[in-house]
């Protein structure tokens, strides 16, 4: 995971919803993700608490633990018209996260695993009024994950799954009523990843397929509403150069999203939006202020590729997320 959080990915498809029907917007926490290694193909020096080539597919050692604080201040903003309508209409979403977890490497075998929690606050902003239609603040979905690597001369090779898990009912803010952070339902992530040693550092790619099932969410005043779908293929690549013992490097991701739909007894029928498709770009680098002691500021970059999302057109519509973060090693 990711470190993988995709904080934004239900965004573009429920702004259709929110605008033409609850006027709610959603913050998303995203899935939590991570990688992993365990022996290796002989390689550049790595931290003493690190079996992996690349930062990028994090592994702790046998029997090693990384305990980390990421901060993260993110930014999301849609720019667009409705069908019939030549009104021009925004809206951003701004906020600060705050991500604790751990990676733990079992003893005498291959298997590393994660957890995660996290807690901040969002601000849902209608630019065409300027004024905030409230906040979502709490915390997040619990992540959790399992990975196993497979090694020889020539690669690493990562298998596993990971898990988020909502505790409470997502609640979206609207009209200056507070919201929550859960997404008000549970996901599993199963997925490959591979890296291999090269002149610079280390290169390597990542598929996974996350699968939802179904999400409740307070939308407004005794209206819950259930989300299904969105499910999200993802295929990544990455490659690092390491300077010393440090690493620098930068990732490409193409993420399919299924369409969503949602379901409530105020209306006659479900509600269904379009699928999406975005591209992810990342530039992060993990510096060594001690030999057991990191800091990895990373910059993360979405864009959604589609124009047009069910009746709104789109002109702009992006995530950003600025990130440091602070892991210890044992």
């Amino acid at each position: 995971m990711k470190t993988v959080l995709i904080l934004f990915a239900l965004i573009p498809s429920l702004s259709f919803a929110q605008n033409s029907i609850l006027k709610a917007p959603k913050a998303k926490r995203a899935a939590a993700t991570t990688s992993s290694t365990a022996t290796i193909p002989t390689a550049t020096a790595r931290p003493t608490g690190q079996q992996s080539l690349s930062e990028n597919l994090y592994f702790p050692r046998s029997g090693g633990l990384l305990i980390s604080i990421r901060p993260q201040t993110i930014s999301s903003r849609q720019e667009y018209k409705t069908s019939g309508s030549d009104v021009a209409r925004s809206r951003q979403i701004d906020g600060q996260i705050y991500v604790l977890s751990l990676d733990h490497g079992t003893r005498n075998s291959p298997i590393a695993l994660h957890a995660e929690i996290s807690t901040g606050e969002t601000t849902v902003t209608d630019k065409d009024t300027s004024t905030a239609t409230g906040k979502n603040k709490g915390v997040g979905d619990l992540g959790f994950a399992m990975t196993k690597m497979t090694t020889n001369n020539k690669y690493n090779l990562f298998t596993g799954a990971s898990v988020t898990l909502s505790h409470d009912t997502g609640k979206w803010a609207y009209d200056n009523k507070e919201g929550n952070l859960s997404s008000g339902g549970n996901s599993i992530t199963p997925f490959m990843a591979m890296e291999t040693k090269t002149r610079l550092g280390a290169a390597g790619g990542k598929i996974s397929y996350q699968i939802w099932d179904k999400r409740t969410v307070t939308a407004a005043e005794n209206v819950d509403v259930g989300i299904t779908g969105g499910n999200t293929f993802q295929i990544k690549g990455f490659s690092e150069a390491q300077l010393d013992r440090n690493i620098f490097g930068g990732s490409l991701a193409l993420n399919l999203m299924d369409g969503l739909s949602y379901d409530t007894k105020f209306w006659a029928k479900k509600f269904n939006s379009d699928s999406t498709q975005s591209v992810t770009g990342s530039i992060y680098s993990r510096l060594l202020a001690a030999n057991n002691v990191t800091i990895k500021p990373e910059v993360t970059y979405e864009r959604v590729l589609n124009s047009k999302i069910n009746d709104n057109s789109y002109s702009t519509n992006d995530n950003m997320t600025l990130a440091i973060g602070v892991g210890a090693s044992f």
